[in-house]
Formats: structure tokens, sequence, C-alpha cells
């Protein structure tokens, strides 16, 4: 990944163009996150590929059932 380098001059940060600049950095740092976090597949339905951590599955009845 390394390291991400955001130039921002004194200039840009003026009252007339300071919202353009802010609104650029967050749709920047935006956009990093979400490729940074992304889900990455590996291919075909890579969730096919876990075992399941559980119990075979249990019937259960209604008391007045059992008599």
């Amino acid at each position: 990944m390394g390291w991400r380098v955001l130039v921002i001059w004194e200039c840009q940060l003026r009252s007339a163009v300071r919202d353009e600049t802010l609104n650029g950095l967050s749709y920047v740092l935006s956009v990093i996150m979400l490729d940074k976090y992304r889900i990455k597949s590996g291919g075909d339905n890579d969730y096919e590929n876990f075992d399941l951590a559980a119990e075979s599955e249990v019937k259960y009845s209604k008391r007045n059932e059992e008599k």
C-alpha cells in the first residue's frame, strides 16, 4: 500500500476557494479509504470455501407431542 502524500497549498485555503479545496480533499480521502477496505474477491463465491462451524440440525417438538 505505501504512503500517500496530499499537498494543499496555503493559497488553496483562502476563503474564495476553501470549500472547493476541502470538498476535493474529502473526496480523495473517501476514495482512498474505500479502496483500502473494499471486499476483494478471490474468485467464484469465496464464502463457499469455508467450513461451517455449526452443529447438525436438531428437531424440536412441543411438549404436548412427546406424551
